[in-house]
């Protein structure tokens, strides 16, 4: 082979390297332009989620003072319903008493009247005899049965 030959084929052998060269180069710049489109789209997807996240991190801080806030009132609700149970135990305690005490003077006041009907019976039944002793004695039960059942409330 000749000089010139060898040339031809030296600048053949450059040429196609050389577009091998700009092949590889126009690769590596389109690649370039990828990878910079995925970090814009990166940047952008990054933004927007920090942009959600500050947003829930702000309601999640409103949504938790909304909740103590909320406790807090359930809590004094509790405490005063629970001061109400305590006064209507106070009044249930009293009505409880007051209803034994009428109890009692009902029960009082029935045994003195059954008294009263006893005696009366007794007073109607001398007073029929017609004895005038007996009227005397049928006056006196009655006057004592008074005195004793009816001087004491």
């Amino acid at each position: 082979m000749s000089y010139i030959d060898k040339q031809a084929l030296r600048i053949s052998e450059l040429e196609e390297l050389n577009e091998l060269l700009r092949e590889k180069v126009k690769k590596l710049e389109s690649d370039l332009w990828d990878k910079e489109q995925l970090r814009q789209v990166y940047s952008e997807k990054s933004l927007n989620l920090d942009s959600k996240v500050r947003e829930l991190e702000a309601r999640n801080q409103k949504d938790f003072v909304w909740r103590g806030n909320e406790i807090s009132r359930l809590n004094d609700e509790v405490d005063e319903l629970k001061e109400k149970l305590e006064a209507a135990n106070r009044r249930s305690a009293e009505l409880g008493r007051d209803c034994w005490t009428y109890e009692n003077t009902v029960k009082t006041l029935l045994e003195r009247a059954e008294s009263a009907e006893s005696a009366c019976t007794e007073a109607a039944r001398i007073l029929k005899s017609g004895e005038r002793m007996a009227l005397t004695r049928a006056v006196n039960i009655l006057l004592s049965v008074g005195e004793d059942d009816w001087s004491t409330p």
